[in-house]
């Protein structure tokens, strides 16, 4: 009922009647008063909003401010995870092993834990085909999918879950 509402409290607040509406956007009065009741919706809401000076998610109740350049109320993002599956492509375990290396000394330049860029290379390759048992949770850590989780994807991204 909030467009019925809403329109006439516009419709009264420019002074206007149903009638002079409906005749400034080309419809009947008729039409303006089924939608103060409540019993349908229009196709020319937004011609309507633009005669009573505000907008149509005002009219519908969406939002709040009647002005006509009022925000309009953002949704925030939803949670929803789409699963992809792609083929990826990656270079020998060497090239791997020196692109840890280089990551691992932008760590500690003075004392690089450049022992651990092999057994990085090894690995990564298992951990990323186990991506697939990871979701975002609300923060930024990373959980595993009880459906899908496996001991080993919880060793492997227990780093990544403690904080």
């Amino acid at each position: 009922m909030i467009i019925g509402e809403r329109l006439l409290q516009r419709i009264e607040e420019q002074g206007l009647t149903q009638a002079e509406v409906g005749r400034r956007v080309g419809i009947s009065q008729q039409s303006i008063a089924r939608l103060t009741s409540g019993a349908y919706s229009s196709r020319h809401l937004h011609k309507i909003a633009r005669v009573l000076k505000t907008s149509p998610e005002y009219l519908t109740g969406e939002i709040d401010d009647p002005n006509i350049d009022a925000p309009l109320a953002v949704d925030p993002p939803s949670e929803q995870f789409v699963t992809v599956q792609m083929a990826v492509v990656l270079p020998p375990v060497q090239a791997l092993e020196k692109m840890f290396r280089g990551m691992l000394r932008t760590i500690n330049p003075e004392d690089p834990p450049v022992e651990f860029a092999g057994p990085l290379a090894e690995l990564l390759p298992t951990a990323l085909s186990r991506l697939i048992d990871l979701r975002l949770d609300s923060g930024t850590r990373l959980v595993r999918s009880e459906a899908t989780a496996t001991p080993d994807s919880a060793v492997a991204t227990a780093h990544h879950v403690s904080r």
